[in-house]
């Protein structure tokens, strides 16, 4: 997985597998902060760039 962080904003290149739900439970443990939001949903099938904030 790849984090790139710019002005609050998390780009992250989600693995095939992880469901959306996954990252943003993965982000809150990194960071340890409550709330965290993203962009859109990708397939759990799916891998490519999800955005959070």
């Amino acid at each position: 997985m790849t984090v790139a962080i710019a002005a609050g904003v998390l780009l992250i290149d989600k693995p095939v597998g992880k469901t959306s739900f996954a990252m943003v439970r993965a982000v809150r443990d990194i960071l340890n902060i409550k709330k965290v939001g993203h962009a859109g949903t990708l397939d759990p099938f799916a891998s490519g760039y999800w955005s959070s904030a």
